[in-house]
């Protein structure tokens, strides 16, 4: 037996390369600070700059990305306006799929108009052969109008690219007619009825134009042109590394060391840089184009005198806890929303640990550190001799701190570092508490804080309250005071003089609970 036998082939559809790929350039102008500013930390702002984290330019030269152009501005009140950037836009976001028994229109009111730029888009643009499977390119047309009771300007845009998703492009009017008018985007292709079609076509955004040349005084800019296809359909998240604004500092300080030139101040000041807490704080007191307290207070308000010697504890170097120094306390801070003034100037009091007060003529600050007492407080000059003591419940204090701050050290992400105070965790246990070190980005000072804070509660556990009189006029909040209680102490403490005679003083006794001895064996 036999026969003649036969072999058939198979074959591999062909599926085209995407060729459609949407290479828009992105333009975009931030504005980094309200007031002008010192600059770039680097010589080359690009080194100063980071796209996702990463620098625009490294150090050596090199670039990380192409197709970039930046400009920036300081802020100055008379800078001019940036090249190429001579217009304002405004996106409005459509979205809409658009079909050729169904238009897409808008309306556009904006009497300033000069120019309109209009994005459209498909989906895919390929078509499927049914008998071979392969895969090519289709070609699909759609229609952009502008209508002023009659077809004003037409557009006609042809895709004849396939691609992995949705492919765009732009649609520029130059001219345009009086607002309002219409926007209307037609298919003019039929629409697929077959899965083997895949083109469903888009109205995406409008760009309404207004051409001017606006120098934006006193906003420090910066102004991109990016090459979009580098960062997919996202857009980087863009940080900058800066000497912030300029404020006011006192004549004889040099704020880039910490350092004073004379010993005496005159009171009067000079515009710089500078992170001293205490001259951010000024700047906010006295600075009315952004600070509505500025408007309400004077300078002559201000305990300037007091802010100084604050001002010059805060840049005393200190050990870093790393084995180098820096100083005590500095406010690297970036301001961007709006918040009650109160809230505010209590943060930036934070830094310092202190409070702001009202000294009873002056804005005024003070600081909770190492000061002699003003005054001395016993039985014989508080109302009724008593003093009333109160304590804490075990479970309020503190053994441990998770204290958050920015590391400049790690791109100025948020850190969290735990500081424990491991006699107190014996004793009460593990009582842990977060905090935020507010305007800090260095390690060392995010823990010296929190040590403030664990020392505060393991001293502060039991709180007297007291009425005095008169005299206690003289004081002002947070003041450090003694008290000597006698009957706290079991013993006289100490007493008014009512009598002098001679080189004999009278002071009237104490009474005191006598404890009876114990009898003699």
């Amino acid at each position: 037996m036999g026969g003649k036998q036969s072999s058939g082939g198979s074959r591999t559809p062909y599926i085209a390369p995407n060729t459609g790929s949407s290479a828009q350039s992105l333009k975009v102008v931030h504005a980094i600070c309200e007031g002008e500013i010192q600059g770039f930390v680097t010589k080359d702002p690009l080194q100063s700059v980071y796209f996702d984290n990463t620098p625009v330019q490294s150090r050596s030269g090199e670039f990380n990305f192409h197709g970039v152009t930046g400009l920036f501005t300081t802020g100055a009140a008379d800078q001019t306006y940036l090249p190429g950037f001579e217009q304002v836009d405004n996106v409005t976001n459509v979205g809409v799929e658009v079909k050729k028994s169904l238009n897409i229109t808008r309306t556009v009111s904006n009497d300033n108009l000069t120019s309109l730029r209009v994005t459209v888009g498909v989906s895919k643009n390929s078509k499927t052969d049914k008998k071979t499977g392969d895969v090519k390119p289709t070609t699909t047309q759609v229609v952009v109008d502008l209508v002023k009771n009659t077809v004003f300007s037409s557009q006609v845009v042809t895709f004849t690219e396939k691609s992995s998703g949705n492919f765009m492009t732009d649609v520029v009017f130059d001219k345009v007619p009086a607002s309002p008018f219409n926007i209307r985007v037609s298919r003019i292709t039929d629409d697929s009825n077959s899965d083997l079609v895949v083109n469903n076509t888009y109205f995406f955004s409008y760009v309404e134009i207004i051409g001017t040349k606006l120098n934006h005084a006193n906003t420090a800019l910066a102004a991109w042109s990016i090459d979009t296809d580098q960062f997919g359909s996202s857009m980087p998240t863009i940080t900058y590394d800066i000497l912030g604004k300029l404020i006011q500092v006192p004549s004889n300080y040099d704020p880039v060391n910490g350092t004073y030139n004379s010993p005496v101040w005159d009171g009067s000041f000079k515009v710089a840089w500078s992170n001293n807490p205490m001259w951010v704080l000024y700047d906010i007191l006295t600075t009315s184009r952004y600070s509505s307290i500025a408007s309400r207070i004077q300078a002559s308000d201000i305990d300037k005198w007091t802010l100084y010697a604050i001002g010059k504890w805060c840049d005393d170097l200190v050990d870093d806890g790393f084995g180098g120094k820096e100083r005590r306390a500095v406010c690297n801070v970036y301001a961007s929303e709006e918040r009650a003034a109160y809230d505010l100037i209590s943060d930036l009091c934070s830094i310092v640990t202190g409070y702001q007060i009202w000294n009873g003529a002056q804005f005024s600050v003070v600081v909770d550190k190492n000061d002699p007492p003003v005054a001395q407080y016993t039985n014989t000059n508080v109302e009724n001799g008593q003093f009333t003591y109160s304590g804490v419940g075990v479970k309020a204090i503190h053994t441990a701190v998770y204290v958050q701050y920015i590391d400049r050290n790690n791109n100025s992400e948020p850190t969290q570092e735990l500081v424990q105070d491991d006699e107190a965790v014996r004793k009460y246990g593990f009582i842990a508490k977060n905090v935020t070190a507010f305007g800090c980005d260095s390690r060392g000072q995010a823990i010296r804080f929190a040590k403030w804070l664990l020392e505060t509660e393991r001293r502060q556990q039991l709180s007297v309250s007291f009425t005095v009189g008169r005299e206690g006029l003289r004081h002002l909040p947070h003041d450090i005071i003694q008290v000597a209680d006698s009957d706290y102490a079991g013993t006289p403490l100490g007493g008014r003089v009512t009598s002098v005679k001679g080189n004999k003083i009278r002071v009237p006794s104490l009474r005191l609970e006598e404890v009876p001895s114990k009898p003699k064996t």
